[in-house]
């Protein structure tokens, strides 16, 4: 029933019995053969040319809980991280996992008090962890109510001034109450030679009813540098509480993260704020064949910014309507600003973005954004006005063959002027064809207008059982350059700077 909320808190247990349990013993053998070329006097020379081998392992321990292992994991099959714009950042790039070994169980940390677009996106972000030498994951479950995740890895930074060897030790623990609601905790860590960041602490969510949930998060940290200095400690709390039903959802939280909180496993864009946020969304369901629902909602956040002791806050006005085939219209209005060194810029501005399902084979997206925005120079910033906009088409003419085109564009204009500082796009092309249910082939074609990159990643992938595979792979890089005996100098023609290939076989045994 839409009117009594999540679907989850409807739902009733169905328990199966008398199922029979096989210990499951898994070895995952791999060699990988690279090579790597880089421009150097003019020619394409070889930088490395290696053979590695690599084991990952799983056992399960029960039928609820497995135990995985690996040595010298290779990833050179996983699909490269698309571009993004790279200038003009306040905090870093984020890039999704998309290695198995850690895309396996991630679900687990998840967490109570996260919210959209909050300074704390993630708690356990396993792409910090670089370049794994060896490393060991426990997830599943140790009671029917209680459930478990730990990982912990050596990493590989070769040109790491402090530690070669960074240590990364993670725990999850959740323990379930009625319905959907849970109780508990996390414990990370990261050690570098004699300084460490460890952070520990509580989260949960407790149902309140079928349509309403309370969520919370209380972390500490506690971190010490290389030299002699005294441990620091902070801390990250979240309240927040969600109310929905067929027509109203509701959202009010709080949120108080310190100025020297630290959290190396993780994502974390900003610290030194006292953040309240909230949401009030309508829904609108008309009788109309053309008009299928219409949202109106309203979402926004006030920063209390405690390093400079100054105010900040945005409000965020939205009209969306559903449509036939999937299509999705949406209407967005700013109004707001920013603090940034002891500065308030403002963030007014409007946005507009579309989707559709136009036929079966044949979807497209598009977004819009006009915002004022800041050239994050932290000795001088400006005030200035930024266009963004991106657009993806994906076509399937069949089956097995699939096309997806994507642009994006962002630019900045300072307002005291109207000077351009810059303006940055991205094109890609991602091809993929399943020849049948063995082979498939990708390619993947990218160009960066702004550093005048072209990119190109071919994979021929051979599966003939989830982990019994063979891959080959290429990569070339070109850039606008050329070579006059001496220097590389810009030019109107593609240089092939970088190239690359590997080969990758790996059987699975099963005892």
């Amino acid at each position: 029933n839409p009117d009594e909320g999540s679907i989850m808190g409807q739902s009733q247990p169905v328990l199966v019995s008398g199922l029979k349990y096989k210990r499951v013993v898994e070895l995952l053998p791999a060699v990988t053969h690279s090579t790597k070329s880089e421009a150097g006097n003019g020619e394409l020379q070889r930088v490395e040319n290696r053979t590695d081998i690599s084991l990952t392992g799983k056992v399960g321990l029960t039928s609820d809980l497995t135990m995985d292992a690996t040595y010298n994991p290779d990833f050179s099959q996983v699909e490269a991280d698309a571009g993004q714009v790279d200038v003009n950042l306040r905090y870093e790039l984020f890039f999704p996992e998309k290695r198995p070994f850690f895309q396996e169980g991630s679900d687990l940390w998840r967490f109570g008090g996260a919210y959209e677009d909050a300074p704390l996106a993630m708690v356990v972000h396993t792409r910090k962890i670089i370049d794994p030498v060896y490393g060991f994951k426990l997830t599943g479950k140790v009671s029917p109510k209680d459930t478990i995740a730990a990982v912990y890895a050596r990493d590989n930074l070769p040109d790491d001034t402090v530690d070669e060897h960074p240590a990364f030790t993670i725990v999850r623990y959740k323990h379930a109450l009625k319905g959907d609601s849970f109780v508990g905790g996390f414990y990370t860590a990261r050690d570098y030679g004699r300084g460490y960041n460890r952070v520990a602490g509580a989260d949960g969510r407790i149902r309140l009813s079928g349509t309403s949930v309370f969520d919370f998060h209380l972390f500490g940290s506690f971190t010490r540098g290389q030299g002699d200095d005294p441990v620091s400690g902070d801390h990250t709390l979240s309240l927040k509480y969600s109310f929905s039903n067929r027509k109203w959802a509701v959202e009010a939280g709080y949120q108080d993260i310190s100025e020297n909180f630290r959290i190396d496993t993780g994502f974390l864009t900003r610290t030194g704020v006292r953040r309240l946020s909230g949401l009030v969304l309508y829904q609108m369901y008309p009788k109309s064949k053309f008009f299928q629902k219409i949202d109106t909602f309203y979402w926004g956040y006030h920063i209390y910014d405690t390093a400079y002791e100054m105010f900040e806050s945005l409000n965020l006005f939205i009209i969306r309507f559903n449509l036939p085939r999937s299509t999705e219209v949406r209407f967005e209005g700013f109004l707001g600003n920013e603090v940034y060194v002891g500065e308030r810029f403002k963030r007014n501005g409007f946005g507009v973005r579309s989707q559709s399902q136009i036929f079966k084979e044949l979807f497209f997206h598009l977004f819009y954004r006009r915002l004022g925005s800041i050239y994050y120079d932290p000795d001088s910033p400006l005030q200035g006005t930024g266009n963004t906009a991106s657009g993806a088409l994906m076509f399937q003419p069949m089956d097995k063959l699939s096309f997806v085109l994507s642009l994006t564009y962002v630019d900045f204009f300072l307002d005291s002027t109207g000077e351009k500082l810059y303006d940055y796009t991205l094109f890609r092309s991602r091809n993929t064809f399943q020849i049948n249910k063995y082979l498939f082939l990708r390619a993947i074609f990218e160009y960066n207008f702004f550093r005048e990159r072209l990119t190109a990643d071919l994979l021929a992938s051979f599966t003939y059982i989830p982990g019994t595979v063979i891959h080959f792979g290429y990569g070339s890089a070109y850039q606008r350059l050329d070579w006059d005996g001496t220097n590389y100098i810009e030019s109107d023609r593609f240089l092939e700077t970088k190239r690359g290939f590997f080969f990758k076989v790996s059987y699975l045994w099963r005892f």
